[in-house]
C-alpha cells in the first residue's frame, strides 16, 4: 500500500483537496479533487483492503505492518474520472457510490482466488 497522491503529483497533477471518507461498514478511503494543466481536472479515490477482506486503514495500517503487527499482502483500488471540468456534487456522489460497488466486487473476486490457491 502507498499513498497515491505522491504518484499523481509526479505525473503533473496539483492535488486541489485530499481527504479521508469513511464509506459503508465504516471502511475508509481517500478522495483527491485534482487538476492537469491544460485543461483537465481529475477525481480519484483510492482505498486497500487486506488477503482476508478487511479495509486497510491506511497510514494506522502500514505502521501495524511496519511493527510486525500485521501480515499478507494487501490489495490497492482505485477509481480516476478525468473530465474538462470538475464534477458536481452529485456526480461525485454517483463516483463514490460506483467505486464502494466495485470494492466489493473485487474483494470477492479476490478472496475466491486465494482460496484457490495451494
Amino acid at each position: 500500500y502507498h499513498v497515491l497522491n505522491v504518484c499523481y503529483v509526479e505525473a503533473g497533477w496539483t492535488i486541489n483537496e485530499s481527504r479521508m471518507v469513511s464509506g459503508e461498514a465504516g471502511a475508509s478511503f481517500v478522495e483527491n479533487d485534482m487538476r492537469k494543466k491544460p485543461f483537465s481536472s481529475g477525481y480519484l479515490l483510492y482505498g486497500a483492503f487486506q488477503s482476508d477482506g478487511r479495509w486497510f486503514e491506511g497510514v494506522g495500517g502500514q505502521l501495524r505492518v511496519r511493527l510486525g503487527e500485521q501480515s499478507g499482502p494487501v490489495y490497492q483500488v482505485q477509481a480516476l474520472v478525468v473530465t474538462t471540468t470538475p464534477l458536481t456534487s452529485d456526480q461525485k456522489r454517483q463516483v463514490r457510490a460506483m467505486f464502494e460497488a466495485a470494492r466489493k466486487v473485487l474483494i470477492l473476486q479476490v478472496l475466491a482466488q486465494l482460496e484457490k490457491q495451494p
